[in-house]
């Protein structure tokens, strides 16, 4: 089986031009800089659904202890 390599495939291992090397770091720091932002909104985002867990959990026993307790008194 061969695989022929197109003229695409050979012009994209050269190296770049000088010019546009600095214009593909620019474009990486933009990206990294943008990607830190989403991993910090994603964090933000797990701690929010984890207060959201925590607060629904005790609300939820809080007021099974107090039914329960009214409950006992009252019977």
């Amino acid at each position: 089986m061969s695989v022929a390599v197109s003229q695409r495939t050979r012009q994209r291992r050269t190296a770049p031009a000088r010019e546009s090397l600095g214009d593909t770091i620019a474009l990486a720091r933009a990206r990294s800089l943008e990607n830190r932002r989403c991993g910090r909104r994603v964090r933000q985002e797990a701690r929010d659904a984890l207060g959201v867990v925590l607060f629904s959990a005790a609300a939820s026993t809080t007021l099974a202890l107090v039914l329960t307790l009214v409950l006992t008194h009252a019977g």
